[in-house]
């Protein structure tokens, strides 16, 4: 493995992972299916997924998309507390269809602001509420806030935005001076 990387932080990173792997249930399959991806046996590990049973393979991407966006409906966990990684072609559409199943339950509370966003393309609209979930784009030292950071829309109105942080800080921010998107994925 040492021969494949030429930076030592890369190399502490990636054996301080297989460390802590090593260090947990050892023989647990999902600890086996950690350690042979970790290793490069991608093959091995797709093989131990499939196995036991934690392997989907659907048709097509709509279908993977819809049942990812099932998925997030019926989990357990709060709102707050669910994440789906997804590429960014993906990521708008599953916001969308999450965010559209949110407003429908009457999880987003409030009046309706749509927001002018300029795209490389065109520009479009997007639509929040007290109770979406974002992501900031920015950081900003003022509002202790950082690139990539998730929220929870507390309260909107057209000047300004009170978010929730998930490590529990409220901020309110002006929405001409950062950025920020739907936080479902």
């Amino acid at each position: 493995m040492t021969d494949k990387i030429n930076d030592s932080n890369n190399f502490n990173n990636i054996h301080n992972s297989k460390t802590d792997i090593e260090n947990s249930k050892a023989n647990s399959w999902n600890h086996n299916v950690a350690v042979k991806l970790i290793n490069g046996d991608i093959a091995d590990g797709i093989v131990l997924l499939s196995d036991n049973n934690s392997l989907r393979a659907d048709n097509t991407l709509k279908e993977s998309i819809n049942q990812l966006i099932n998925d997030w409906k019926n989990s357990k966990f709060e709102p707050h507390d669910r994440l789906i990684i997804a590429g960014h072609k993906e990521a708008e559409n599953i916001n969308q269809n999450i965010r559209n199943y949110m407003k429908e339950n009457g999880a987003l509370k409030g009046p309706e602001y749509s927001i002018l966003i300029s795209g490389a393309e065109s520009k479009k609209y997007a639509n929040y509420m007290a109770g979406d979930r974002i992501v900031f784009q920015t950081n900003d030292k003022d509002l202790q806030i950082q690139n990539s950071e998730f929220a929870t829309l507390v309260s909107i109105d057209e000047n300004k935005f009170v978010a929730k942080t998930d490590i529990g800080n409220e901020v309110s921010f002006d929405l001409n001076k950062i950025s920020f998107k739907h936080g479902y994925v």
